[in-house]
């Protein structure tokens, strides 16, 4: 958990960045980094900021599909579950 939909998306971000160019299906790399610096971010952070969740994945050559999912979280109700 973070405390923010800013950090949140930056882990997101700093996670698609650091992946292996090699490691991605051709197509994906140049759309990670869209997303990443771009669009899709911008989105992310908006639906955060709505209260919805947000997510991207990729492809990679292996043909596994890695998935990044952000939902917002109350903190109020977690303090008085507990």
């Amino acid at each position: 958990m973070l405390d923010t939909p800013e950090e949140a998306v930056r882990l997101i971000r700093t996670q698609i960045r650091t992946t292996r160019p090699f490691a991605l299906a051709p197509a994906e790399v140049d759309r990670a980094l869209a997303w990443a610096d771009g669009g899709g971010r911008l989105q992310a952070l908006a639906a955060l900021h709505r209260g919805e969740p947000a997510g991207f994945s990729i492809v990679l050559r292996s043909g596994l599909r890695p998935e990044w999912r952000v939902r917002p979280v109350d903190y109020l109700l977690m303090t008085l579950a507990h």
